[in-house]
């Protein structure tokens, strides 16, 4: 809906901001391979019920209020959500580029400023916090990301490879002090996740690719129960090769619980569940997957934290058979998690930490590792 009163002057108007939401759920649509929507572009007339301080003065503005009785009103005639670009005038508050909220009485409400332009990334980011699977009332949340051991010092790149999670327990690197990545504020950031428009949207503004995947593979679970996923009951007993496919017919993705007592707890405290699952790239591949993801997950699978969120350089892609390479290592579980390659299929297994088999993968990472990085 583009909420413009009569005689005003739209941001952008309404070409543009119908452009940028077919754009995003058309992008979605490729994500999930399944989702799609259907949209009635609408107009609101209502006027600005407020005023906000700007460095021109007084400003007419939206109160969030407003701007929710607005979508409810629509929403409730027909439709399962609401999504209310301000095109003109600005928000009371201007601390966000879009906004969800939620009333069990009626459909969720998204709206999005596009003083500054037509955000694909912030709209999408907004779509999933109101998509959900049926009977399931809340979207999508936010996706966090593990402080990544490649970091900038001043103009200088460290890359501190001892606390990788290719080579080291989870419960060293949070012992060294890594937790999930901080905002300005120094509170976990809950959109610095790159894998992910719930996480950091705006990269999905300038993506070239439109096949790159808006949401990351536990998300997809969450969005689409069909999916084939694996619980993992006794990871310390290790498996054997489990195939992975992205939109294909083997599992989707593998889940173990964390168990209360577990360090991950003490940087996400909510966390439950553990998600093993592929991360891709672009979709046009003949093999889509580039690698395997690893993610902390909460509220029923809404919420995610990557745990592996750098890489070093092409020798952890995956070709026709690759070697196995290291995604995670967990003392408390006791598991490493390996991935690989053979004839075209990708796999991941549980290798169980005390074996010799486990500790070999280590020191086979850490000698690509230290080779890649030069050191």
């Amino acid at each position: 809906m583009q909420l413009l009163p009569e005689n005003a002057e739209p941001h952008q108007g309404i070409e543009k901001i119908s452009s940028g939401v077919r754009d995003a759920l058309g992008r979605i649509a490729l994500t999930t391979s399944h989702l799609y929507l259907n949209v009635r572009f609408t107009r609101d007339g209502h006027s600005p019920d407020t005023t906000r301080i700007t460095e021109d003065g007084k400003q007419p503005a939206y109160s969030q209020r407003l701007l929710q009785l607005i979508g409810q009103a629509h929403a409730r005639e027909e439709s399962d959500m609401a999504l209310v670009i301000v095109d003109s005038a600005d928000t009371e508050k201007d601390y966000y580029a879009g906004l969800t909220v939620y009333d069990d009485k009626y459909p969720p409400v998204a709206f999005v400023r596009d003083v500054g332009g037509v955000s694909i990334g912030t709209i999408a980011h907004e779509l999933g916090h109101m998509l959900a699977p049926e009977g399931v009332k809340r979207g999508l949340g936010h996706a966090w990301a593990l402080q990544s051991w490649v970091r900038q010092d001043g103009d200088k790149e460290v890359k501190d490879w001892r606390h990788s999670p290719h080579v080291a327990p989870i419960q060293d690197i949070i012992a060294a002090g890594y937790g999930l990545e901080k905002d300005d504020s120094g509170k976990p950031n809950p959109y610095a996740s790159r894998y992910s428009v719930m996480g950091n949207s705006a990269l999905f503004d300038s993506m070239v690719d439109p096949t790159i995947p808006m949401f990351s593979s536990p998300e997809l679970a969450f969005l689409d129960p069909t999916l084939s996923i694996r619980h993992i009951t006794m990871p310390s007993m290790g498996t054997g090769q489990i195939p992975i496919s992205y939109g294909g017919p083997d599992r989707a993705g593998i889940t173990i619980d964390i168990p209360e007592d577990h360090i991950l707890r003490q940087i996400a405290p909510n966390a439950d569940t553990l998600f093993i699952g592929p991360i891709v790239r672009s979709k046009q591949w003949s093999n889509p997957i580039d690698r395997m993801g690893v993610f902390a997950t909460w509220s029923g699978g809404r919420d995610s934290a990557i745990l592996n969120p750098s890489i070093w350089d092409e020798s952890i892609k995956y070709g026709e058979n690759s070697f196995e390479h290291v995604a995670y290592i967990d003392e408390q579980l006791g598991i490493l998690v390996a991935a690989g390659q053979q004839s075209g299929q990708v796999y991941v297994r549980l290798v169980p930490l005390h074996t010799e088999e486990a500790q070999e993968l280590i020191r086979a990472g850490q000698e690509r590792l230290i080779k890649s990085l030069n050191v």
